[in-house]
């Protein structure tokens, strides 16, 4: 596992200066997390969490593939790492191919893959850099929990997409298992659709009407 936690020794350890030109501090969620030192996995980084007495093992990565949801990331000098699954940064969106990142802590799926938790822009700032532009996707309409709202399985396996009524195209119909083109935002509360269309027509389901 390349997350581990314990007592930290002091209570406000000062961050030391980093190797490879990594951030000497990193946000994390309303804290801030501070180099310590080499890793105790190749290539590995540890980063310590003061205010939690957490440490935290993190890695410098570089984009490689990129899709609707999430990137794929490669860890050089480290075998087990040279596909990391890395979703998308808070202000940022998907990772675009040849950036650099600093992810984890990474965790391994049952199949073995590997997923980082968390993932910073090289330069340790998460909102300097505008959102992407919406992406048009595919997905199939998997669940409609109310008359106006439902959720979409998009094709790349990523997390389920809010969409409702309203982010229908007009005049467009849709029901439960058909598939749907749409464009994905990232709005506050998560991930949504919005510009939904069917790929095939529908005769039944929620539709969106012009207002007279």
């Amino acid at each position: 596992m390349a997350l581990f936690s314990q007592p930290a020794q002091r209570p406000a350890p000062q961050p030391k200066q980093p190797v490879s030109e990594l951030p000497g501090t990193l946000p994390y969620d309303d804290r801030t997390l501070l180099y310590s030192g080499a890793g105790r996995s190749p290539s590995g980084h540890t980063y310590v969490d003061a205010a939690q007495g957490a440490f935290m093992e993190l890695y410098l990565a570089q984009v490689n593939q990129t899709g609707v949801h999430f990137a794929i990331a490669r860890v050089a000098g480290n075998h087990a790492l040279e596909r990391v699954r890395v979703d998308a940064i808070p202000g940022h969106g998907v990772p675009r191919i040849g950036e650099l990142l600093v992810v984890g802590p990474v965790s391994f799926d049952d199949a073995g893959r590997p997923r980082a938790r968390n993932g910073w822009l090289f330069n340790g700032s998460n909102s300097s850099a505008p959102p992407p532009r919406p992406r048009r996707a595919m997905g199939v309409f998997a669940i409609q929990q109310a008359p106006d709202w439902g959720w979409i399985d998009p094709d790349d396996g990523g997390p389920r997409v809010f969409f409702h009524v309203s982010a229908l195209r007009l005049g467009c119909r849709v029901d439960v298992g058909d598939r749907v083109s749409y464009r994905l935002t990232h709005p506050p509360k998560g991930w949504a659709a919005k510009d939904v269309c069917p790929a095939q027509p529908s005769s039944a389901g929620v539709t969106r009407v012009r207002r007279a």
